[in-house]
């Protein structure tokens, strides 16, 4: 049985969403409950979805259920997003979230699973162990990806426990986090996001197991750019006792943009 930390290994709601929403005055958002649509038989029609090995499970799995984008395009007001400046964002019922670009789910279109139609014992649905080492149920949806370049589980939401959507512009969604020139450190933001944001927040935004790496100074301010960029590759070598993880998932370009991101977010009003 495959070990894997979904949504759960992400950002709290309270951290995230519509923070500062009263700086982005007339921008909106959309929320949906899928419990509540699925109770009220306003889901797409289910189909079937066979994945030759699906990350949760470490196994092939056939899925019942219906594509995201199906779904969306039976909601009129989605198309007012513009889709590279807008975040979806997944809900789980003990309240984590994941989130990834609009855009990128037009162009990939991911599956969400209602009934997982090869469990053993023929239920709903097969249980996984967490890594707490607790058995516990995908229900009540699953979302999940057919293309082979979004296996990745760092890069790509696979929420399990899955329970709400919500459709939010960037700057709405990440607040003070966000930067206003998100032409040139849009990258670098969204680097952050996925790899950062977990543990670290900015202007307030994030998680709080590392510290805030904007206040009371920004990061910058305390350390030299090489040395930390260094630190983040091997945070062990300077500190043996850090909880902190080495950084196996980012490159030297990558790097780069996330510390240009932390730096501009330091100069900023």
């Amino acid at each position: 049985m495959y070990v894997l930390e979904a949504c759960h290994s992400h950002i709290r709601k309270d951290d995230v969403l519509h923070k500062n929403s009263e700086s982005t005055p007339g921008q909106v958002s959309l929320s949906f409950v899928l419990t509540e649509l699925k109770e009220q038989n306003k889901l797409p029609t289910l189909q079937r979805l066979t994945l030759p090995k699906d990350p949760l499970y470490g196994k092939s799995k056939v899925f019942e259920g219906f594509y995201l984008k199906d779904f969306l395009d039976s909601l009129v007001n989605y198309k007012i997003f513009v889709p590279n400046q807008t975040q979806v964002i997944f809900i789980c019922t003990d309240g984590y979230t994941s989130s990834i670009g609009l855009a990128e789910i037009l162009a990939k279109n991911p599956f969400v699973a209602v009934h997982d139609r090869s469990s053993p014992d023929g239920g709903d649905w097969e249980k996984v162990r967490e890594q707490t080492g607790k058995l516990i149920s995908p229900k009540p949806f699953y979302m999940v990806w057919t293309q082979p370049d979004a296996q990745n589980v760092r890069e790509y939401p696979w929420p399990y426990n899955l329970m709400t959507i919500e459709i939010v512009p960037n700057q709405l969604a990440y607040g003070a986090s966000y930067p206003k020139n998100s032409k040139t450190y849009g990258e670098g933001f969204f680097l952050f996001k996925n790899n950062c944001m977990s543990c670290h927040s900015v202007k307030n935004v994030g998680g709080n197991i590392g510290p805030d790496l904007s206040a009371p100074n920004n990061i910058l301010s305390r350390w030299e750019r090489k040395e930390l960029i260094n630190f983040i590759k091997d945070p062990t070598k300077l500190r043996p006792n850090t909880k902190m993880p080495a950084s196996r998932y980012l490159n030297d370009a990558d790097l780069d943009k996330i510390i240009d991101y932390l730096d501009y977010m330091g100069k900023k009003e």
